[in-house]
């Protein structure tokens, strides 16, 4: 069993971009823009508070639909891969994970040559 995101991938209609910008803003916190209408934010506890929102095209929890896809430009669809991309990351195991450098028996990584 995979482990629920801790974001969501939320496409803004053309015409509203500032009211669903103002609802998002409003509802959570927006992590990485993507485009003026394509946005990650924190998943708040409720979705359906930004689902129902003023210039909200999707909210997206998991694998995009094709028809959004086709309806985004060439690198909004490329933002939108690298995220659906994201979680086999947070699987992935890191020696040192989330230690700081001066931590008893963290390497860091070796500096660039």
């Amino acid at each position: 069993m995979s482990t629920p995101r801790h974001d969501v991938l939320i496409i803004l209609k053309n015409g509203e971009l500032a009211e669903g910008r103002s609802h998002v803003r409003d509802t959570t916190r927006i992590l990485q823009e993507g485009s003026p209408r394509l946005l990650t934010v924190v998943r708040p506890p409720d979705l359906g508070t930004l689902r129902g929102g003023p210039g909200i095209r999707a909210v997206i929890e998991g694998d995009v639909p094709t028809d959004l896809l086709s309806s985004l430009d060439e690198g909004e669809a490329l933002f939108v891969r690298a995220w659906e991309q994201q979680p086999g990351m947070k699987d992935k195991a890191r020696p040192g994970e989330g230690l700081s450098w001066g931590a008893a028996g963290f390497k860091p990584p070796d500096p660039p040559q």
